[in-house]
């Protein structure tokens, strides 16, 4: 018998609309997994395994909390979705299981979904009109993911060749050097010298790192091939579970204004304009902050759950404030920015819901102030400049992009509201506030404000510590505003027989038939140009074998790795963000340095600064001596004709 399939079932509701959206998602992990091994097949034999391998890994963490959350009826899609990936990330820490095993549990759970998939939408008329176009908007989609992600230059399919001729982004090289040494020693540092603590927000790192152990995948392929076949579906997946929930949280207000439907037309016509604007308008290129802003809705969509649930029995107040609490300090420590916006919004949302006058809000609330605190002291002073109040908001106004919603809504909620500005306008604005009608455009105003003064909350940012203040009221803006378009309309005009809909299908095959599909084309064939012109580079190149060499060599547990600074062959081997050359030992090798340190560092990023007061050695016996007093066994060099030797103690 099949279930209520009614918008009250919410278990069962959000099961079969995630169903859906999960095949399309793994749709997309496909084309990312056919893009990379499209440019590693000649040169790589295992490529098809990896790949295998991750597209498995993003299918079981699609999949399983939904199936979950189905034999349990629980509505919570949230926690069982983040639940589910710390459980294999500790597994991952724990030990590395067979990859078979992987592989055959993300086959038993995709036959599952498919055999529920066919159970429900087996009397769907429209079914193979639908998923012919539900493809081929998926693979359109996917392609240009890929193309999006992929020509940020942060990640690559051939980034060890592009390593090997100086080609590497540094982000990609410190970050997956903190993922390899905490896989390999359980501590988060750059390896620098020695196994230095650093004050990061390392959340995603380790995430990244048990993963990659639970798949048997090195870091550095880890992140530039599994992380966006599993994260970035990973995102979308978490903006449609908020989504899906903020539009059942909505389903009984019944005074929206048709203007929404202009916002989501505008939407349609300016995100092309706001995401390719300024590099990095998106968010995957920073996979910290992609994570971090996936969780972030992950635990938003659970703490409205919680309010809903709170309604029908008081005594889930308690669990609700810890769950707040474990939210804010998970986010802080998989990005402090979101942690910080994170934490400014749910507060806000419980003081305007019926927690106000409960002492344990208030507990609670200064209780996560003091982890708050601790966190900040935990990560230790920054050495950035100092940035007036006047420069935070001249730079908020040059990337008003990002406050596209807060904005526009306002505009919309004045006119349709309080036009007239007379006494009656005031009191209508008064009494939606009252209903708490305009909660969801209060919480993106209150997140807008907290993002704009980010100075007043960590005092020491830099200018692009403070974009990850102001773009994350774009993504959050979008997730609340396409529950009210879909809210506009009944169910029997959303259906897939209706013809607004066909009109809509049909419009938007022929937007992408004249439009993105020719640029995506002759994307390709400047893809193929690069392709061959790093690889025909890169096989010709001794650094090229030297990489090889450092990913492949059979270390020694307890090791350090050390190349002296008069190698300048070596630390001038970077055309493209020179200093990126100081972490690929430990990006590749997974083993920390000694002495591998600019000589500017006390003026740099990266944690270089915190190395600054290190001195460097006059002789290879001092190098020894300093591998010993750090607790090292073992200690690796490079001789004359680029072979890595051990020096033994």
């Amino acid at each position: 018998m099949i279930k209520d399939l009614s918008i009250n079932n919410t278990s069962y509701y959000f099961y079969k609309k995630l169903l859906s959206i999960n095949f399309f998602l793994l749709v997309v992990s496909l084309v990312f997994g056919a893009y990379y091994y499209w440019f590693r097949k000649s040169i790589d034999q295992t490529v098809l395994y990896q790949i295998v391998k991750a597209i498995a890994l993003s299918s079981i963490l699609l999949n399983l909390p939904d199936i979950i959350c189905y034999y349990t009826r629980s509505k919570y899609y949230g926690m069982a979705t983040i639940l589910v990936m710390l459980f294999f990330s500790i597994i991952g820490f724990i030990f590395t299981p067979s990859s078979f095993l992987i592989i055959l549990i993300a086959i038993i759970l995709l036959f599952h979904q498919i055999v529920r998939f066919i159970t429900i939408y087996q009397h769907l008329d429209s079914k193979v009109y639908y998923f012919s176009f539900a493809v081929i908007l998926s693979f359109i989609v996917g392609w240009s993911l890929v193309i999006t992600f992929y020509g940020q230059n942060y990640h690559h399919p051939l980034f060890m060749e592009k390593l090997a001729i100086g080609q590497a982004h540094i982000d990609t090289l410190f970050h997956t050097a903190i993922c390899y040494l905490f896989s390999n020693y359980n501590i988060p540092s750059t390896g620098l010298h020695g196994l230095q603590y650093i004050h990061y927000h390392y959340g995603s790192h380790i995430i990244m790192a048990c993963l990659a152990k639970l798949i048997n995948l090195k870091p550095i392929i880890f992140y530039n091939l599994a992380y966006p076949i599993v994260f970035i579906p990973f995102f979308f997946k978490a903006s449609f579970i908020a989504i899906l929930k903020l539009q059942n949280h909505l389903k009984n207000n019944t005074s929206i204004t048709f203007l929404f439907l202009s916002v989501f037309g505008v939407t349609i016509i300016l995100s092309p304009l706001i995401f390719n604007t300024l590099p990095g308008g998106i968010p995957f290129g920073s996979e910290s902050y992609n994570i971090a802003i996936g969780f972030s809705l992950l635990f938003l969509t659970d703490v409205f759950q919680f309010l809903d649930d709170i309604k029908k029995n008081p005594s889930r107040y308690v669990l609700l404030l810890l769950y707040y609490s474990f939210a804010v300090v998970a986010l802080l420590f998989l990005k402090v920015s979101i942690g910080l916006l994170f934490f400014t919004l749910i507060s806000y949302l419980l003081f305007r819901e019926f927690l106000l006058t409960n002492w344990k809000f208030w507990v609670y609330l200064i209780l996560n102030l003091l982890f708050i605190y601790a966190f900040y002291k935990l990560m230790g002073e920054s050495n950035s400049t100092v940035l007036s109040i006047k420069t935070i908001l001249i730079y908020n106004l040059a990337t008003i992009k990002y406050y596209f919603w807060p904005y526009f809504l306002i505009i919309i909620f004045f006119i349709t509201n309080g036009i007239s500005l007379n006494k009656k306008g005031y009191q209508k604005i008064k009494e939606k506030i009252k209903s708490k009608e305009t909660i969801f455009l209060e919480l993106l105003l209150v997140v807008s404000i907290a993002g704009a003064l980010p100075s007043f909350i960590l005092r020491t940012l830099s200018k692009i510590d403070i974009y990850y203040f102001v773009s994350y009221q774009f993504f959050l803006g979008t997730v609340i505003v396409i529950p009210y378009f879909f809210n506009l309309f009944p169910e029997r005009i959303l259906s897939l027989k209706s013809i607004p809909v066909k009109i809509f299908i049909f419009s938007s095959l022929v937007f992408y038939s004249l439009f993105p599909i020719e640029q995506l084309y002759q994307k390709y064939f400047q893809l193929a140009a690069e392709k061959n012109s790093i690889i025909s580079e890169a096989l010709v190149n001794k650094n090229y074998v030297f990489f090889k060499k450092l990913d492949s060599y059979p270390y020694k547990k307890n090791s350090a790795f050390y190349i002296p600074k008069n190698d300048t062959a070596y630390y001038n081997m970077q055309k493209y963000r020179p200093l990126g050359i100081y972490f690929a030992i430990p990006a590749i090798a997974g083993l920390p340095q000694l002495y591998s340190i600019p000589d500017s560092a006390a003026q740099l990023n990266y944690n270089f600064s915190s190395y600054a007061k290190i001195k460097f050695p006059n002789s290879q016996e001092e190098v020894v001596s300093e591998a010993k007093k750090l607790g090292f066994s073992h200690l690796y060099l490079v001789n004359k004709k680029s072979e890595i030797v051990q020096v033994n103690f």
